[in-house]
């Protein structure tokens, strides 16, 4: 219902693009993502996220009950993730942090590649200054294009005025 979305190549492994922070229902009313082998067991392997705003990562803090996955994103917004004490409840022991660099493919659980590609946004709110800028294209806000078995998927975060951006991607 805000900002996240549950993708998987073969029906076992998951990957979501952010965390938003209605994540727990999410979770509640989708089967596939309940936990498998009682209480524990999750079948969410990683969660890529497209910026650090607050509807992009809330979500992860109802992830932190010691089940391991993988979180990716840009240098730029897993810096924003580490300099926030919040986000000590994901120890790295646990929840391994991953790179992925804008423009360079990277492959997921569940036979999904990935690539990162920035698109205009702005500094979550909670890190403006008094002048934001506010439609620059940074990595700390990208577009997601997952591919598997030769079908494709963009996810791009913002609004409208990200439309040029992905009929540019998806070259339509």
């Amino acid at each position: 219902t805000q900002a996240s979305l549950a993708v998987s190549a073969n029906g076992e492994d998951w990957v979501l693009i952010n965390a938003s922070p209605d994540l727990p229902e999410q979770l509640r009313r989708t089967s596939a993502l309940h936990p498998r082998g009682g209480t524990r067991g999750s079948p969410i392997k990683a969660i890529v996220l497209t910026g650090a705003e607050i509807d992009q990562v809330a979500g992860l803090l109802s992830l932190r009950e010691r089940e391991p996955f993988t979180l990716c994103a840009t240098a730029e917004t897993l810096s924003v993730i580490e300099e926030n004490s919040v986000f000590g409840v994901l120890p790295p022991e646990v929840v391994q942090r991953r790179t992925i660099t804008p423009g360079r493919p990277c492959a997921l659980p569940g036979n999904l590649q990935a690539e990162l590609f920035t698109v205009p946004g702005k500094a979550p709110l909670y890190l403006e200054g008094e002048n934001p800028e506010t439609m620059s294209e940074t990595a700390g806000t990208v577009g997601v294009e997952l591919q598997a078995g030769g079908a494709r998927l963009a996810y791009i975060p913002g609004d409208a005025a990200v439309t040029a951006a992905m009929r540019a991607r998806l070259a339509l």
